[in-house]
């Protein structure tokens, strides 16, 4: 590939790798920058699951992109020969004074998309493992399901060390010269290329500091369950279930729970941005706290006292107002940020647009306008 032109991303997450994929099928010869291992469990993308549905409240643009994300991801499993996807479903919980799953439906009639409307006694006759007290409606969606994360990034940055890119773990970057197409390492070295990518997540705006005043680092905490043996088939062929509140309601908390696919074990979550901590240091969730989320997050379920918590994370998102991806670039940089927890399912399709800006078939304002919903 000599005379080809370069590219360093900095960032192996879902993003970074996804970019890296589509700038060489486009002919550049690509550098990986990683801070730490890889995949590294640090990161916003490494965890046992990662969701993807058409449900996204008010979020009309997003929503209207997951058919052309599901076609993206089905060009990466070709690529990698197998899926990481299993379809599961999606059940969404509406409570008094909580209007995201009414948004969310109104999102799907908006886009053609059929769901069933569910009373509390049928849901409760077809889904007896949870607990729907104080739920006035739900709703069912065939559609949706679990992306395993952290197998689809070890396989990813696999794939692409075999097609001939660099992908270099632990090695930090320090500083950025878009104009030079220059970045620092840790160490002290420099590598300069014909396009920088930085596609850091919480990091990024300590390499990009006028986007350190949009994004904001969010701690996030996770718990895993023991499921009841008899209980576990069952779980297997749950949807995942989304019970999330909006930020003025008055409803009680945001909870969400993804079954046990692909050998992890049932995960339950809080939906709500944390909007604190530090992602160098905030990493080890104390007994307590952990212990918190799982009194609150086993509420959804129908016999709680029979499940038991076996261990939890933490993991750092950027939020960006309006939860909008954003897209910055001076001289020969990018900065791909603000992906605010749910820009995992769209990576191999913000991979592969990128990559069509890169080549100059795509203007930079549509691309902006597209990453942030509005396209």
């Amino acid at each position: 590939m000599a005379g080809a032109p370069s590219a360093v991303v900095v960032g192996a997450g879902i993003v970074g790798l996804s970019a890296a994929r589509a700038l060489l099928a486009e002919g550049y010869r690509v550098d990986v920058l990683e801070q730490g291992p890889v995949p590294n469990a640090h990161g916003s993308s490494v965890d046992s699951s990662r969701l993807i549905r058409h449900t996204y409240g008010t979020q009309h643009g997003y929503a209207a992109l997951v058919d052309d994300a599901f076609a993206a991801w089905d060009r990466l499993w070709d690529d990698l020969g197998r899926s990481y996807y299993t379809q599961t479903g999606t059940l969404v919980l509406s409570r008094p004074g909580a209007t995201w799953a009414q948004d969310s439906a109104a999102t799907l009639d908006r886009l053609a998309k059929p769901y069933r409307v569910l009373s509390p006694d049928e849901a409760a006759r077809r889904f007896p493992l949870l607990n729907l007290e104080g739920v006035e409606r739900v709703y069912w969606v065939e559609g949706g399901g679990v992306l395993a994360a952290e197998p689809i990034v070890d396989d990813l940055a696999r794939r692409l060390r075999a097609q001939g890119a660099a992908i270099t773990a632990h090695t930090a970057v320090t500083q950025l010269d878009p104009e030079a197409g220059r970045v620092r390492l840790e160490d002290g070295t420099r590598r300069t290329a014909d396009l920088l990518l930085v596609a850091a997540g919480p990091w990024t705006g300590r390499l990009w500091p006028d986007l350190a005043r949009q994004l904001t680092p969010s701690r996030q905490l996770v718990c895993y369950v023991d499921t009841p043996d008899d209980l576990y088939a069952a779980w297997r062929r749950m949807p995942m279930v989304l019970d999330i509140a909006d930020a003025e309601s008055r409803s009680e908390g945001s909870a969400y729970a993804v079954p046990p696919i692909g050998g992890a074990p049932l995960k339950l979550g809080d939906h709500a941005f944390s909007l604190t901590g530090d992602p160098d240091t905030d990493r080890s969730p104390a007994e307590a706290e952990l212990d918190r989320l799982f009194e609150t997050t086993c509420r959804q379920l129908a016999t709680p006292a029979r499940y038991r918590l076996l261990s939890g994370r933490t993991c750092f998102y950027t939020v960006a107002p309006d939860s909008r991806f954003l897209h910055r670039r001076a001289g020969r940089a990018h900065a791909l940020a603000g992906f605010s927890g749910h820009g995992f399912k769209f990576g191999p399709l913000i991979g592969e647009r990128f990559a069509e800006l890169a080549a100059g078939r795509l203007e930079e304002g549509t691309f902006q306008a597209w990453l942030a919903g509005n396209g």
